[in-house]
């Protein structure tokens, strides 16, 4: 989650000017959602509260774009939380196991057979 944080956190440095009181309590904030290690739902509540606070402020412009970042760092935050298929670990069961070294041997055979 630090590293999804991250982002706004920086950007928020850049536009202190813009309302300090509210780039503090940004700011805090975001350090307790990485303190904490909050969920992602948590994480992803505050953010979307940012990013509709800057999106109705009446200097929006001012803000530099900090409602892209958030919503970059959404999309970084949903895609940490759930990895693709490909990445998760299914363990092997002892069928496949059983098959796979079966198989392995049959080829360790045949690569003999041809030396």
């Amino acid at each position: 989650m630090r590293k999804q944080i991250e982002g706004p956190r920086h950007h928020l440095t850049q536009v202190v000017h813009v309302a300090p009181n509210t780039h503090r309590a940004w700011s805090q904030s975001l350090e307790e959602l990485i303190r904490t290690d909050a969920a992602e739902e948590t994480a992803q509540a505050r953010l979307s509260e940012i990013a509709s606070e800057v999106r109705e402020h009446p200097g929006k412009v001012d803000w530099r774009r900090l409602d892209h970042k958030v919503r970059k760092a959404q999309l970084a935050l949903r895609k940490a939380a759930a990895p693709p298929e490909k990445f998760h670990y299914v363990p092997e069961s002892q069928k496949e196991k059983a098959e796979r070294e079966a198989e392995l041997a049959a080829l360790q055979a045949e690569l003999a057979q041809t030396k």
